[in-house]
């Protein structure tokens, strides 16, 4: 999709398409594997709020060695296998 929507704003410039495409999936990994597993898993069920308690109602109140265990170890698997298969 992003490189459809970069093949349609018509660059100047092969590079900087190129490097708009880049920084594009550079941001979505970084929030699909980065922001979204640590928001994903966070409890947060004793907020004053009671929208935000029932948004973010996950397993691990802190980052404690479960939490590494269940989830650091997948970011780690994710970013390994992103280097050799970008």
């Amino acid at each position: 999709m992003i490189l459809f929507l970069a093949e349609k704003v018509k660059f100047f410039s092969l590079t900087k398409e190129t490097s708009i495409v880049l920084t594009s999936v550079f941001w979505i990994t970084f929030l699909n594997y980065g922001i979204i597993y640590l928001v994903a898993s966070f409890d947060y069920r004793d907020a004053s709020n009671p929208y935000v308690g029932k948004l973010f109602s996950g397993l691990y109140p802190d980052l404690n060695a479960l939490w590494f265990n269940d989830i650091g170890v997948l970011i780690v698997a994710i970013m390994i296998s992103n280097m050799y298969w970008p």
